[in-house]
């Protein structure tokens, strides 16, 4: 059965298309066909995953989600991962998101578009960093949600409101089916005595939830970006290809799929 998982956090900077980009090709190398959405304008997910010279915008999610092109239209396959596929962003996402403000459907149109995508086994999506339209209509079409954060004093106090307030206004006017699959931390430096506190922390409030996975600081993901692939494509001997391989094991033994 289809799992959408959506990576989201209102906070930038936390690691949330790193993460998302790098499960859904930890899932491709296990043979699962995955498709990964890139619903934030700046593009980053599209940028990991392809040469963005390469996209043309009429074959992009914004085309998609306004209905002017159909879902075979948009995929883009990898060709270093068979089965691992993208729905790329443009900037022109920035023009598609005011028109959705404008419609009284319009968070969530992604959920309709979606129903023809039952030949994937997963479908990840990157939620830009706030809780607009977009992400509105990631969360509003997915069956699990992934809170992405970086071990950092600004973000706990992120954390502790998104999991007060804003989560139970998802559950109660989005989507009462999504289920909160796991707290991540990312960019970790394991000597920083700040990120053995906060990690404490976390775990005291959230003890259920914070994966026990970490993805640690690593100069090869930002070098794997830079050539437009995942880790796991790049330098699968690195630490953070060999997180992300647990995290992803982690995240199908939470599913019952492991």
């Amino acid at each position: 059965m289809l799992k959408i998982i959506s990576l989201a956090n209102q906070k930038g900077g936390t690691g949330k298309t790193t993460a998302a980009v790098n499960i859904a090709a930890v899932l491709a190398k296990k043979r699962k066909k995955t498709l990964v959405i890139d619903l934030d304008p700046q593009s980053n997910a599209t940028m990991a995953l392809m040469d963005p010279l390469e996209v043309n915008s009429k074959q992009s999610v914004g085309p998609f989600l306004m209905g002017d092109a159909k879902l075979n239209d948009v995929i883009h396959q990898c060709s270093y991962l068979p089965f691992l596929h993208l729905i790329p962003a443009t900037l022109e996402l920035s023009i598609t998101e005011f028109e959705l403000t404008r419609l009284p459907t319009g968070g969530v149109l992604l959920e309709r578009r979606l129903k023809d995508a039952k030949e994937f086994d997963y479908v990840i999506c990157d939620c830009p960093p706030n809780f607009g339209v977009l992400t509105s209509n990631g969360l509003t079409a997915s069956s699990h949600m992934i809170v992405p954060m970086e071990p950092e004093t600004f973000a706990v106090y992120g954390l502790q409101m998104l999991m007060t307030n804003i989560v139970p206004r998802i559950l109660k006017l989005v989507n009462p089916d999504l289920r909160l699959l796991g707290i991540l931390l990312c960019r970790v430096n394991p000597v920083r005595t700040l990120t053995a506190n906060i990690r404490l922390e976390i775990r005291r409030l959230y003890a259920d939830l914070l994966f026990d996975t970490e993805i640690p600081v690593d100069v090869r993901l930002p070098e794997s970006q830079d050539i437009h692939k995942p880790v796991i494509a790049y330098q699968s001997w690195s630490r953070s290809a060999e997180a992300y391989e647990k995290l992803t094991n982690e995240i199908l033994d939470r599913l019952g799929e492991s």
